[in-house]
């Protein structure tokens, strides 16, 4: 079996799913953390950026790298939230947020959630792919299935 390696599409759009917050449970600013995944170049766990506004009630500039095993051996990966995809989400009054994103062909959907305490934010992501096995080229009805499984990730205010 050959061992390919795939740029999942690009997730242009993001669907927050939470109320406004009445009461901030956490501070505004950037956050800075890592995810359970390893970068087995570096030995170092992947990095995830966002920033908070408590003011708002909403995280905004979500930013990760996520690598994906793949149906054939294969692996995906890519860096999400960079220009012009935006992954975004509504914190609710719990501190509490949940977004799903699609790209544009449907073929990858990225998922973030976490909750945000203090200077403090903690949670998991995950990004499902499918791809053409003739043009491994993103899919929605592609035969190749790729996912990352759930990945935990933590994060604290930077400034």
């Amino acid at each position: 079996m050959r061992r390919t390696s795939r740029l999942a599409a690009p997730a242009l759009v993001a669907l927050a799913v939470a109320a406004p917050a009445v009461a901030a449970t956490f501070q505004s600013g950037s956050y800075e953390g890592t995810t359970s995944q390893i970068n087995k170049q570096t030995g170092k766990h992947r990095k995830i950026t966002f920033k908070a506004d408590a003011v708002n009630s909403e995280v905004t500039k979500i930013k990760f790298y996520a690598k994906g095993k793949c149906s054939d051996g294969g692996t995906s990966g890519r860096l999400h939230g960079t220009p012009p995809e935006r992954l975004f989400a509504d914190v609710d009054d719990t501190g509490h947020f949940n977004m799903v994103a699609k790209s544009p062909s449907g073929a990858t959907t990225v998922r973030v959630q976490g909750d945000l305490v203090g200077s403090r934010a903690s949670g998991t992501l995950s990004v499902k792919s499918r791809f053409n096995s003739k043009t491994n080229e993103p899919d929605p009805n592609g035969s190749i299935r790729c996912s990352t499984g759930k990945v935990k990730w933590s994060a604290k205010r930077t400034s």
